[in-house]
């Protein structure tokens, strides 16, 4: 027990040793850190309008800038307001210090007439208007330093902003640097893996053709007259197959017709280029989307934009979630049978255990197209 308290003691001084340094650091760089953390506060705030504005179908660097606009309107406007304040308060500084200083002493006076003598109690030498008025200068004279470095501060806080739309990929690569030491281990550890959907190393796996997936869907919108398909896209074999089907069906593929959605966040990714499609001129007739999370995000921007699907606009997309036949209008798809690639895979392992010499060869399931009411062949 005597051992432990010196080192216990030890470590409570080097702590408040530290604490110390750290406020006094603090304090020396205030310039910079002032500035950096009323940055920080302004992106903070200005992430909320941004994100409407992104959701209104303003590209990210535009609805930024509208933003950082906005933000550098009312920074000058205050400056302007704080300059005059307080060149009027420096000017009219000594007549506030006298009234001030009046009123107290006719306080004093007239409390001593009633028999309270604060004077002798040492409160008259505690309280100084020149100081409380002094005070009040310093704090706008700090507010207007504040606003002086309003340059520096909008270009840190564009900075922080513009690096926030980076910041879900460098996470995601962040990721895929330690997914690859996860394979590693597995691929160590376990004996018998099977992936399901898609590829990894050597291993067997379970998939459905992506590329054929997107043919049936694309294929079934010429059959119906259409000629201008835009493509919520995932950048892997479907974009193949839709390419490769506009092709054989003498259709020009155009680049300004696919939008890669973000994977990191799908759902508004999809609604946003749902509005730019619905933007453009001429607008395209129909919607191919990768999956049905997609699918039904664009459906929610023709709704709100008054588009009717699928007489204005008809979609059909790939996957069959349960969800599909649910919403209104209901989903034309490309089924994927998962409950059929979950018991092939299961085999798959099965087969493996039983010979483990062996490598178990992948297997390619069929997907079927689901017509239903979005794509409008119903109505024919």
């Amino acid at each position: 027990m005597n051992a432990d308290r010196p080192t216990g003691l030890r470590d409570t001084v080097i702590t408040l040793a530290g604490i110390l340094i750290l406020l006094g650091i603090a304090r020396y760089a205030s310039a910079i850190v002032v500035p950096l953390l009323l940055s920080l506060f302004i992106s903070i705030v200005a992430a909320s309008p941004i994100n409407w504005l992104k959701d209104r179908g303003l590209p990210s660097w535009l609805s930024i800038g509208i933003v950082l606009l906005s933000t550098i309107i009312v920074l000058i406007l205050l400056s302007t307001m704080l300059g005059r304040t307080m060149v009027q308060f420096n000017e009219a500084l000594p007549v506030y210090q006298a009234r001030l200083s009046e009123l107290t002493e006719s306080i004093f006076v007239l409390l001593s007439e009633r028999g309270i003598d604060l004077e002798t109690a040492g409160v008259l030498d505690a309280i100084d208007p020149g100081a409380i008025m002094t005070f009040a200068n310093s704090l706008m004279v700090g507010l207007a330093d504040a606003l002086g470095n309003a340059v520096m501060i909008m270009f840190t806080t564009m900075f922080l902003l513009l690096d926030s739309l980076d910041f879900p990929r460098k996470v995601q690569s962040a990721q895929g640097d330690n997914s690859k030491k996860i394979l590693d281990q597995i691929e160590e550890r376990i004996d018998n893996v099977v992936c399901l959907e898609e590829q990894i190393k050597n291993w067997p796996t379970v998939i459905f053709d992506r590329s054929e997936a997107a043919r049936k869907a694309v294929k079934h919108l010429i059959d119906l007259g259409h000629e201008r398909i835009a493509f919520l896209a995932i950048n892997d074999e479907r974009l193949t197959g839709y390419r490769q089907t506009l092709l054989d069906h003498n259709l020009l593929y155009d680049d300004g017709l696919v939008f890669i959605t973000d994977p990191t966040d799908v759902l508004h990714s999809a609604y946003n280029s749902t509005i730019e499609i619905l933007q453009m001129d001429p607008r395209p007739t129909a919607i191919f989307a990768a999956n049905d999370e997609s699918a039904i995000s664009a459906i929610a921007a023709m709704s709100d934009l008054e588009v009717k699907v699928p007489q204005d606009v008809a979609i059909v997309s790939i996957d069959n979630i349960g969800i599909a036949e649910m919403i209104r209008p209901s989903l034309t798809t490309v089924d994927v049978p998962k409950k059929r690639m979950a018991t092939y895979a299961m085999q798959v392992m099965m087969l493996q255990n039983q010979f483990k010499d062996q490598q178990s060869a992948s297997i390619v399931v069929p997907t079927e197209l689901i017509i239903r009411d979005s794509c409008g062949a119903k109505n024919i």
